[in-house]
């Protein structure tokens, strides 16, 4: 790791109570996302029950917690997948630690509920959504611990990374398969600037 600032990564942050965002659900119809299946309000929301208790127990960053309760989350991943061990490609690196910290979205959609003209798909309470940044004007002021950046590789194919700590100076990543061993790593850190010639997008998770 280099650069001049401060990297130090906090793992003592006590994690809090989620904040909770409930959705009125409305009156339906309502169909289940695991099988499509139509079900009446009560079965949906036993699903919806069932669900929350899953994602709740796997202990995900909810919506509402800090970045330095997400940085501790992270952290305690590097128990599960230690330096070197053999993971695959980035992508897979970066997929197992990124559901580590958020579990897999798909896991915890209950389905879908008719609220007018549209149906609006229902994920369990607290379940943190992302949105894509591509503009590099902006990656300086909205990358931050528990995203996922994809620079370009010495190829120029686009390689995986999750933010452990970012500083004035750059990020510290965790990434698996840099230089085509297949192996993930903790604490490299790649400046402000490659990151301004070299990136390819964001996936920013709105905890």
């Amino acid at each position: 790791m280099n650069g001049t600032a401060d990297q130090t990564l906090t793992t003592d942050t006590a994690l809090q109570t989620p904040v909770q965002t409930t959705v009125d659900i409305g009156n339906g119809p309502f169909w289940l996302f695991s099988n499509g299946e139509e079900v009446d309000k009560a079965a949906f929301l036993q699903e919806k029950q069932r669900l929350q208790q899953q994602f709740d127990a796997g202990g995900y960053v909810h919506i509402g917690w800090t970045e330095e309760q997400v940085q501790a989350r992270l952290l305690s991943l590097k128990e599960q997948y230690p330096e070197g061990t053999v993971v695959g490609i980035c992508s897979a690196g970066a997929g197992k630690i990124l559901s580590g910290l958020y579990g897999n979205p798909s896991s915890f959609r209950v389905g879908w509920v008719a609220q007018g003209e549209d149906d609006v798909l229902m994920t369990v309470d607290g379940c943190v959504p992302r949105r894509s940044i591509c503009d590099r004007s902006t990656m300086k002021s909205s990358i931050r611990v528990g995203d996922m950046v994809s620079i370009k590789n010495s190829e120029g194919l686009g390689h995986d990374m999750v933010v452990l700590s970012r500083s004035d100076d750059g990020i510290t990543v965790v990434e698996s398969n840099w230089g085509g061993d297949k192996k993930m790593h903790w604490g490299d850190f790649i400046s402000w600037e490659k990151l301004a010639t070299s990136l390819v997008y964001v996936w920013h998770y709105e905890y």
